[in-house]
């Protein structure tokens, strides 16, 4: 048998899980319903559909030169990782 004062807790336990399910189970049925409109949306397009004009391949150079902007960009915001790491750890 339980005493008064743990029936209570769980009483209290249970109001509160109660208020807080609410928004849980509304947000799990917006993201169910996301889930099925994305679901509808094809995972690949293809060009034609999409562009009207024609179609441009960019040149070696300009996706050379994009591929190392790209990678800079990573490699700079792995860096700032890197450094944020070392100042958050506690062996610094």
């Amino acid at each position: 048998m339980w005493s008064r004062s743990t029936r209570d807790v769980c009483c209290g336990r249970k109001i509160a899980t109660a208020k807080l399910a609410s928004p849980v189970k509304d947000a799990l049925r917006r993201y169910a319903k996301l889930e099925a409109q994305r679901a509808k949306v094809p995972r690949r397009i293809a060009i034609g559909e999409v562009v009207t004009n024609d179609v441009v391949q960019l040149a070696t150079e300009r996706k050379h030169l994009t591929d190392v902007i790209v990678y800079e960009w990573n490699a700079s915001g792995m860096q700032a990782d890197c450094h944020l790491a070392t100042r958050v750890s506690p062996d610094s």
